[in-house]
């Protein structure tokens, strides 16, 4: 996600009960410290142990949306059917994120209503018991929650997020964006932890004729029936509940006919949705580009992860762009102009790392949000001339400008409680994570650097599942042969940055001596930063130019 504005939202949190928000966040943590520790071999029982003792394999959202309904256009109502596993013996409890504004009216299993006394509402979960015990471990069952009601207002973000309505006249409009924890305010699902992902989702939305939906996956069919359009979009990929997304509103598309991008032997449709205002030349020559940064990126990170489907773009109401498996979220300012590309390269980066590779904790979200932003420069590097005039070293240095002035936290997320938290100031994850992986780059070459970035994205464990910090370290150890512990340790753990302000060197014949004596500067936890150092040589009779890297470990320097 990227939000052009991020720095200069003023975030207003307002709750009417604040020990019912309080419990909610406190919840929150302790699911996110729960994930952990299980992902970790390290079962220490706190809240939500009950929550994690399932494995959702599947979504069908079947619903009803118009956002032109007279006093309620933010009204939902349908069923969410989840297949799952069971994650241990004697399963009785099957528990899902349900915003307390939400109405349930019933829940089938195996095709029956349970009886009132099986559903409770406890705050904003939704506690089913089953009318028996599955006893064995592993077995495959479903559920389904037919509900309805208006989607409350998520206060992160100045309420620009969750379950979102607006527009006015004939231009209204609804669109979701749930990172990271909105998903339940509008769905019954999982949506405190991003690692659980569905092996595959159908969503069945009806809607007005007038209006258009934009979905996960491929778009099967859009069958109008009278005054009403039924859209049944297709997803057959895993997916975070994050992820999972819609938005409705009159849209146009284009190219009306997809456009075909050829991914690895695989032809591939290529469209967007957009609003009639958006739908500009400039936005045209804007959006024309993604094919080229498709092919750039799948030639640099690997095939891009959902060839089988699509990839475009739908304008919704957010200020900047939200990443969203096979489809991104714009917008309207993000594709307005024939210079625009950066958000664009962005969201697209994102279907690598974060829809296809999705950080297993929001703790590590830099491993969702870093590489996206390096997305950018990486597309600059490789791009076609197609009237882009920023440089990769103008784009790269804007980044290193920003993340030398931020020094109060460590690009490790400690605090997830909240999107506020997470996500602002957002130059943490961002632009300090990106100048990380640069220094990675600079570390191992462009031949290792990249190839272990297709070996991390194409890694059986890690592909259409979830990554943390080290994963990224183990791969890079893996092709580069190098220790990268305490480099780690020191730029994703630690605040601060280093210096060499003092440098000194001489000649001997044909040998350089270099001193190059580092600081440690800004509101720094760390006496040291083991990084890479780009010396640059020149030399004028005979002429002679060359670039060398040394590494820094712990004060000694190292030819790598």
């Amino acid at each position: 996600m990227k939000n052009l504005f991020l720095a200069f939202i003023l975030l207003v949190i307002a709750f009417t009960s604040q020990a019912q928000i309080s419990q909610q966040y406190q919840q929150m943590r302790d699911r996110e410290l729960y994930s952990n520790s299980v992902l970790f071999g390290k079962e220490t029982q706190v809240l939500g142990a009950s929550y994690l003792n399932y494995d959702v394999k599947y979504y069908r959202l079947n619903l009803r949306f118009n956002p032109d309904s007279t006093g309620v256009p933010k009204y939902v109502k349908g069923s969410v059917t989840t297949y799952f596993t069971t994650e241990i013996p004697n399963f009785s409890q099957i528990n899902f994120d349900f915003a307390a504004a939400l109405i349930c009216d019933s829940v089938k299993y195996h095709n029956v209503k349970l009886t009132g006394g099986n559903v409770v509402k406890v705050i904003d979960t939704l506690r089913i018991n089953l009318p028996s015990p599955i006893t064995t471990q592993g077995t495959l069952d479903s559920v389904t929650v037919y509900y309805k009601g208006i989607p409350p207002v998520v206060s992160d973000f100045g309420g620009t997020t969750g379950f979102v309505n607006g527009g006015t006249g004939s231009n209204r409009y609804i669109y979701t964006l749930s990172e990271p924890y909105s998903a339940y305010t509008w769905w019954p699902c999982k949506s405190l932890v991003a690692y659980d992902k569905a092996d595959s989702l159908d969503m069945f939305i009806s809607t007005p004729s007038t209006f258009r939906v934009a979905g996960n996956g491929k778009r099967i069919s859009e069958t109008v029936t009278g005054s009403d359009r039924m859209t049944y979009w297709k997803h057959r990929y895993a997916i975070s509940s994050y992820q999972v997304a819609l938005s409705v509103a009159k849209f146009v598309q284009y190219p009306t006919v997809p456009a075909i991008v050829n991914i690895g032997g695989t032809n591939m449709e290529l469209y967007n949705l957009l609003w009639s205002s958006t739908n500009t030349a400039n936005a045209h020559t804007a959006l024309d580009r993604t094919a080229d940064m498709l092919t750039v990126f799948s030639n640099r990170f690997s095939d891009y992860p959902f060839k089988n489907e699509k990839y475009g773009h739908y304008t919704f109401g957010f200020s900047g762009g939200m990443e969203h498996n096979t489809f991104s979220g714009m917008g309207s300012s993000t594709y307005n102009a024939t210079s625009d590309w950066s958000v664009i390269a962005h969201e697209l980066g994102h279907q690598w790392f974060g829809a296809s590779v999705t950080c297993g904790s929001w703790r590590d979200i830099w491993v969702n949000e870093g590489f996206a932003r390096y997305s950018e420069v990486v597309y600059l590097e490789g791009k076609a001339n197609n009237g882009i005039t920023t440089t990769p070293f103008a784009q790269r240095n804007s980044y290193k400008t920003a993340a030398l002035a931020a020094n109060a936290k460590p690009i490790y997320q400690a605090d997830t409680s909240t999107m506020t938290a997470i996500f602002s100031p957002s130059v943490y994850i961002y632009e300090r994570g990106a100048m990380f992986i640069s220094m990675l780059r600079k570390t191992l070459g462009d031949v290792k650097f990249f190839q272990a970035l297709k070996n991390y994205q194409t890694d059986p464990t890690l592909q259409y599942k979830n990554a943390f910090t080290d994963d990224v370290k183990r791969h890079m150890e893996a092709v580069s042969g190098l220790d990268l512990d305490e480099m780690f340790n020191d730029w994703v753990y630690k605040k601060g940055y280093a210096r060499y302000q003092t440098a000194k060197w001489n000649n001997s014949g044909t040998q350089i001596v270099f001193q190059l004596p580092q600081t440690v500067n800004g509101a720094s936890d760390n006496t040291h930063f083991d990084m890479p150092i780009v010396i640059k040589i020149s030399r004028t009779a005979p002429a002679l130019d060359t670039t060398i890297v040394l590494f820094d470990k712990n004060g000694v320097l190292y030819s790598i």
